[in-house]
């Protein structure tokens, strides 16, 4: 998938894939808790993937984020070489 990835860099395509979907959706589950869900399916080689994310108001001027970013697909696809991630990022606002 990686060189893929680079020949359409060079390019100046933002992705090696003919068509992708894409779909986003989010939702406050609390007062101080927010929810997103992201993901993108390549249909040509049925790679995806998919993030996950939780926000929450820690202090009045703090949130704390965790993401998830999980690939799936077939050795050699465009989402299929990249496993997982797990981010958490802190947002002190002043």
């Amino acid at each position: 998938g990686g060189e893929q990835l680079l020949v359409a860099s060079e390019r100046g395509w933002l992705s090696p894939a003919r068509a992708s979907l894409f779909g986003e959706a989010a939702r406050n589950l609390g007062p101080l808790v927010r929810g997103d869900l992201t993901g993108i399916l390549n249909p040509s080689d049925r790679s995806w993937y998919l993030g996950p994310a939780v926000t929450v108001s820690a202090l009045a001027n703090l949130d704390v984020t965790v993401t998830a970013l999980a690939f799936g697909g077939s050795s050699g696809t465009e989402f299929g070489d990249d496993g997982g991630i797990l981010l958490t990022r802190l947002q002190w606002s002043f």
